[in-house]
Parts: C-alpha cells; sequence; structure tokens
C-alpha cells in the first residue's frame, strides 16, 4: 500500500504556497537486507519532514511507495509529478 500525505502550512492554497515532495519507498527483495534498505529510506524521510514541518514555510508532500523500485517505465521520479 502507497502512503500519500500533505501537511498543509499558513500559506497552502495561496499564490505564495511553495511546496516539497519527498519520497520513499519501503520495499525490498530478498537478496537485499530489508533493515538497510528501507530503514534508511524511511528515516531520512522522516527526518526531512522533522526539520520541514519545524520551518513552517512549505507544504509538504510525501509518498512512502511499497515495493522496489526498477528499471520499468514508472522507476523515474518525473513519473510521479504533474
Amino acid at each position: 500500500m502507497n502512503i500519500i500525505g500533505r501537511l498543509p502550512v499558513r500559506y497552502t492554497g495561496t499564490r505564495d504556497d511553495k511546496k516539497v515532495v519527498i519520497g520513499s519507498h519501503y520495499g525490498t527483495v530478498q537478496t537485499s537486507p530489508g533493515v538497510d534498505d528501507n530503514g534508511s529510506g524511511m528515516t531520512a524521510l522522516l527526518q526531512a519532514l522533522k526539520l520541514f514541518t519545524s520551518l513552517g514555510a512549505v507544504t509538504l508532500l510525501f509518498f512512502f511507495f511499497v515495493c522496489e523500485v526498477t528499471d520499468g517505465p514508472s522507476s523515474r521520479w518525473e513519473d510521479f509529478i504533474d
């Protein structure tokens, strides 16, 4: 299950709104130790959310993706940004 969230700030929805998009995956493969693969990405995302939340200046859009990213057609970050 993918998890998508938004943390709004005072300027959310106004012309002064600035957005930051952050994503991480929490899937792994049998040949990879999941704690290194998933743990580091999830920890980095949570720490980034904590930092940006404390600043309160930008709307945060965040994504927790399930499954390992491969070289398929939807493996590029550009495919997730409109």
